[in-house]
């Protein structure tokens, strides 16, 4: 999350409004849609290769261990 806010350049609540549908690792770039633009309009930022990366090792993990817990939990 840290190194989104930094090469993205989002503001803490631009931030934590993303969803996954909002990263496109291909072009390296995340749509931001709640942003405070003068437009008021959504915007692109673009980050590093790395960064990238690192958000798709996450997402690898976190997914494998949520999907894991709803089909195994028994609630």
């Amino acid at each position: 999350m840290i190194r989104i806010l930094y090469e993205g350049g989002l503001r803490i609540g631009e931030a934590l409004s993303l969803w996954i549908e909002d990263f496109d690792i291909g072009s390296t770039c995340i749509q931001v849609r709640k942003s405070k633009t003068m437009s008021g309009e959504g915007r692109k930022v673009y980050v590093s290769g790395d960064t990238m990366n690192v958000f798709q090792d996450y997402l690898i993990e976190y997914h494998d261990v949520f999907t894991v817990c709803i089909i195994d939990c028994p609630f």
